[in-house]
């Protein structure tokens, strides 16, 4: 009995989470077993302690335990078989973990323990995902779930293998299932009260190939903390390698959120270094030695980065990166050594040594077709730059094609707009090296890259989030919450209580938005960017200018109908400083500041000597600007002044057709929100065009009544404050009776409306993340399918915008597209009302 009882014990204290106890315990159950003659009872300690020594980080330990089992229990015992294929998996004998897995399965199922055989085929499966055969891993996932639902006292074990389920979906590609399954695992496991450090492992290394490197490196951490208090060695290591590699991968990027300087990069560098080099001493400790090269890998990485910083890599660098890519394909860690050789050849390209990039690449170009799904982007693009440097300029445009596709299917899957911000980075990196090998070339050619570059950033697929009616209790919380907050905070009242509620709530839903999978979008066939002559084919007069900047110079691509010529319209760093000194004057103008008028008068002259080349002459205009460039109030320029003027985010998006509404389909709705003086009789006034117009005003403009509204409208006018997030941009909302709009409410329609006109002030304004992906109230109306969106830029002056928008509708009721109506509207104001000229200049119509 008292071996019974420490083995009980020993169990107990490993749920806990507390590993020298669980093995002092079962130590105890072993001798107690063995001074009384049990040796069934001694052997099935030993089954338990070598368990717990394979958590502790001493997998070779459990082998001696195990012999010693087996040589009681004999060879045809499950048990003895699973945990042989458990020690095999952790020291890196993949082949023998997967025969001694296969020979466990076998007796398990002879013997009809469905549990036994849930844990056999969960440890297999994330075996054959090390392995690299993601579709029978996680074929053996989802049956492992399936056994250990059928019981109805295995839950936790079920838990578990959802998450294990999401961590290989990721492998896979599948992210948004991936933080699905994770989200729903970890609600399970929280509601039983089990400590989630080892499973946030699994969402660490999700966020890491999601992109979301600073957010990987953060869940690391913490989890590496607490196991490291529990004592849990193994998965220490683990969580400081997840860690290292998260912080190397943001060293690596160029495209975060907030940007990392020389310096911060160099410091981030050197904390990575000895995170990853812990983690190899402690792999190294528990004779995990496939895991310390994969650690010595993330260190060398590191220290590559930190010297690349500092006085360039030296011929010796690159030796020591292909011995250990050497290593660790002989260990059967593909994916590690993939990205060894990805990197180190990458950074011979850039100091020179093309023979060393020749050496490291190699092996990986033989097999390119095998490349694991994360790593074929990386591939092309490692060989892109060698083609490059070698002069093969066809070639590398044609590698950057293929990093392109390969990009494309992963970021078509992605339906969240923050994930897909995130891989954007990468996309845009790629479109960028190409159009800088396209320039100076024929004007096809650059126009075929700009928008690869273009697309990169803006080419987002509907996004339809999960039907989580979860997600819609916590969007309806957080509304609450935000104007019971904003309505203390009016009255001089501030809670911190409030403001965390807040937060975890802001936290809640985006977790449960990253479960959206996006639709396939794409310029045209296959993705591709419409022919240079089609487009000219459809201008029928317009002008098209596509502005894009290129290596610190503002480059316009002017098409007619007659061809393609291609201008530098000079410094964009001279470009943006005028920019932001108009948009100050231009402020304070609207705020009534004397001498502001002279100041962006000035700014304006300026601007347009800049952008006039690209510019003049007569008839209709078609931009696509910049994202520095769409926040200008265009038609404040001389050049535009009297033009119909549409700015669009690509000339492919310009250059796609829908179907047109049909008249029984044009349903117009017009809603004013709160705290807006004129807003009302805005609405009321437009609504004299619009018969039967939904109006939504007062008590009745409640975002569940506009959301009904909006879905699948033909026009939406929301005269509403907008705010913007920059900390969050699809908090970004606009303000109604009962709480704000957000992106995220937005997100929730089946169809935006086709035509919009947001009347408040700055409610056009987007954000920039990676990839120049743009975020926001307009971006989201347009990624859910608008077609047009007239908002303003600028604050505006209240009266002077219900006459400007009184004039828009009445010319869009007479036919006239957005674009002249806004033209001829503004026209109008500004004679009727020279001071008027800011308001109406701060609206722009801008394009899909």
């Amino acid at each position: 009995m008292a071996s019974v009882a420490a083995r009980a014990l020993g169990l107990a204290h490993r749920e806990l989470m507390q590993p020298t106890e669980a093995e002092r315990r079962l130590r105890d159950a072993v001798r107690f077993a063995e001074r009384g003659e049990h040796p069934e009872r001694s052997a099935e300690a030993r089954l338990s302690l070598a368990v717990e020594l394979i958590t502790a980080g001493h997998p070779r330990a459990a082998l001696p335990e195990l012999a010693r089992a087996a040589a009681v229990l004999g060879d045809a015992h499950a048990q003895i078989h699973n945990q042989l294929a458990l020690v095999y998996e952790r020291i890196g004998h993949w082949d023998e973990a997967l025969a001694a897995a296969g020979r466990a399965l076998a007796i398990a199922e002879a013997a009809g323990d469905t549990a036994l055989c849930s844990i056999v085929l969960c440890n297999r499966g994330i075996t054959r995902a090390y392995r690299g055969d993601l579709a029978a891993a996680e074929a053996d996932m989802r049956r492992s779930r399936d056994l250990a639902l059928e019981h109805a006292g295995e839950r936790l074990a079920a838990l578990d293998r959802q998450h294990n389920l999401g961590w290989i979906l990721a492998r896979r590609g599948r992210l948004p299932e991936a933080l699905h399954q994770l989200d729903l695992a970890e609600a399970g496991i929280s509601e039983l009260g089990v400590p989630l450090a080892i499973y946030q492992l699994d969402r660490a290394d999700v966020l890491l190939a999601a992109g979301l490197f600073e957010e990987a490196r953060e869940v690391a951490s913490r989890a590496a903390e607490e196991l490291a208090d529990a004592g849990h060695q193994a998965e220490l290591a683990d969580a400081m390698l997840l860690a290292a590699r998260a912080g190397l991968a943001a060293v690596r990027s160029t495209g975060l959120g907030r940007g990392l300087h020389a310096s911060e990069r160099g410091a981030l560098a050197g904390q990575v270094a000895d995170d990853a080099r812990r983690a190899a001493e402690l792999y190294d400790g528990q004779e995990r030695l496939g895991w310390a090269a994969a650690a010595r890998a993330v260190e060398l990485g590191a220290e590559g980065a930190s010297a690349a910083l500092e006085a360039g890599l030296s011929t010796s660098f690159f030796a020591r990166a292909a011995d250990i890519a050497a290593e660790l394909a002989r260990r059967g860690l593909i994916d590690d050594e993939e990205d060894v050789r990805l990197s180190a050849g990458r950074a011979a390209v850039e100091v020179g040594d093309l023979d060393a990039a020749r050496a490291l690449l190699g092996p990986i170009a033989e097999r390119r077709r095998r490349v694991g799904g994360r790593h074929r982007a990386a591939f092309w693009t490692a060989v892109l730059h060698l083609r490059a440097a070698s002069g093969d300029r066809a070639g590398a445009l044609a590698a950057a094609r293929s990093g392109l596709r390969a990009l494309g299917t992963m970021r078509s899957l992605l339906g969240a707009t923050e994930l897909y911000a995130a891989a954007a980075a990468q996309q845009r990196d790629l479109a960028l090296v190409g159009l800088r090998l396209a320039l100076p070339g024929r004007a096809a050619l650059v126009f075929e890259w700009s928008e690869r570059l273009r697309s990169a950033a803006f080419n987002h697929p509907p996004v339809r989030p999960p039907d989580d009616t979860e997600l819609a209790t916590d969007l309806e919380r957080l509304r609450a919450l935000m104007q019971e907050r904003r309505e203390g905070e009016l009255g001089g009242e501030a809670s911190w209580g409030l403001r965390r509620r807040q937060a975890a709530l802001e936290s809640s839903v985006q977790r449960r938005s990253r479960h959206a999978v996006g639709e396939a979008a794409s310029a045209g066939p296959d993705g591709e960017p419409p022919a240079l002559r089609a487009v000219r084919a459809r201008l029928e007069g317009r002008r098209l200018v596509s502005l894009f900047a290129v290596e610190g110079r503002l480059r316009a691509l002017v098409i007619t109908a007659r061809g393609g010529t291609l201008l530098d319209c000079g410094s964009e760093t001279q470009v943006d400083f005028e920019l932001r000194q108009l948009r100050l004057a231009l402020r304070r103008a609207a705020l009534g500041q004397p001498r502001s008028a002279a100041a962006w008068h000035t700014a304006v002259a300026r601007i347009d000597g800049i952008l006039a080349p690209s510019l003049a002459g007569e008839g209709p205009l078609v931009v696509v600007p910049t994202p520095a460039l769409a926040v200008l109030p265009w038609t404040l320029l001389p050049v535009t002044r009297g033009r119909t003027l549409e700015l669009s985010a690509s000339v492919s998006a310009w250059f796609r057709e829908r179907p047109a509404a049909t008249s029984s389909e044009r349903r117009v709705v017009l809603i004013a929100g709160p705290d807006l003086p004129e807003a009302v009789e805005e609405v009321r006034a437009i609504a004299g065009h619009y018969p039967d117009a939904t109006v939504l005003t007062g008590r009745a403009a409640t975002t569940a009544q506009a959301l009904a509204a909006l879905d699948g409208a033909w026009f939406a006018h929301l005269a509403c404050h907008g705010s913007f997030r920059a900390d969050n941009p699809q908090l970004s909302a606009l303000r109604l009776h009962d709480g704000p709009l957000t992106v995220y409410d937005l997100e929730r329609l089946s169809q935006a409306p086709r035509h919009v006109v947001l009347s408040a002030c700055d409610s056009g304004r987007s954000g920039e993340r990676a990839g120049a992906e743009l975020l926001g109230l307009a971006a989201a109306f347009f990624a859910l399918g608008a077609r047009s969106l007239i908002a303003s830029l600028l604050p505006v002056d209240d009266a002077s915008t219900r006459g400007l928008m009184v004039r828009l509708h009445r010319h869009l009721h007479a036919g006239e597209t957005p674009a002249t109506a806004l033209r001829l509207a503004q026209a109008e104001l500004v004679e009727a009302d020279p001071d008027a000229l800011v308001t109406a200049a701060a609206f722009v119509c801008l394009t899909a």
